[in-house]
């Protein structure tokens, strides 16, 4: 009686473990479908195209037109295969000015820009052509009006038009006026009164107040010309007199005329 007992106690026992089997594998498989249904839906149905791209404005100069205009391609794509990357790279060759490009996801069709612009630099005065224009600090010539604020760099041999978005300078070269600048008037006391860049020649010539004009190349390391100054300031009467320039380009040697 008693092993009898054991075993339908041990059938039921069994019975139960597989009826929760059975129940853990439906549930299992009804959620698998439904992942699946899901997974269609959102793949072939419309719910989840890209519908709108907002752009945050926070400058004047962010044309948001122009913005939307380029990313055309991008309406009616799937949120859930958009690529970041991909449209970030359409913009940065439409626009080589934008520094940083914020993209948010807000579900379920719509996707927000948050862009920034490379701050400007400096204005350009092409002497060939006679137009102005505003460079930013990574190089590039934005498609804006230049204001009086910013330092002057005139151009002197480019006889063609300097157009918005193009790589002008190049972010190396504009550092390194940048640094010529700041070397003749932090450390060697002079004040620039004029820079002007010969992108041909790759040479750059620093006006100071009294009239003296500074060579420099470009090729070659830009604080070590000008410390060059230092050692002959007394000799070549840098302080004391007007010369016509000094041409501080060829390694080792300095080369002036009254």
């Amino acid at each position: 009686m008693r092993n009898r007992f054991l075993n339908v106690l041990v059938r039921m026992l069994f019975l139960k473990q597989i009826l929760k089997l059975f129940r853990a594998s439906v549930l299992l498989v009804l959620l698998l479908f439904g992942m699946f249904g899901f997974i269609l839906f959102a793949l072939f149905s419309p719910y989840f195209d890209i519908q709108k791209i907002s752009v945050v404005r926070d400058s004047p100069h962010l044309d948001v037109d122009k913005i939307q205009e380029t990313l055309q391609e991008f309406y009616g794509e799937n949120m859930i295969l958009f690529k970041e990357q991909n449209l970030k790279t359409v913009l940065l060759e439409g626009f080589p000015e934008f520094r940083e490009i914020i993209i948010r996801e807000k579900w379920p069709n719509e996707i927000e820009l948050k862009i920034q612009i490379s701050p400007p630099a400096f204005t350009l005065l092409n002497k060939e052509t006679a137009n102005f224009s505003t460079i930013s600090a990574d190089g590039i010539v934005l498609d804006q009006a230049p204001t009086e604020n910013l330092p002057l760099i005139n151009i002197e041999g480019y006889e063609n038009l300097i157009v918005p978005r193009m790589n002008f300078i190049g972010r190396e070269k504009l550092e390194k006026i940048q640094t010529a600048k700041y070397v003749a008037e932090e450390e060697l006391k002079l004040t620039v009164k004029d820079i002007t860049y010969f992108p041909k020649a790759r040479e750059l010539h620093l006006e100071i107040e009294n009239g003296t004009v500074i060579w420099l190349d470009f090729q070659v390391d830009i604080p070590a010309q000008l410390r060059k100054l230092e050692l002959a300031s007394s000799k070549i009467g840098l302080y004391q007199k007007p010369l016509t320039h000094i041409d501080l380009r060829i390694p080792d040697h300095l080369f002036w005329k009254e």
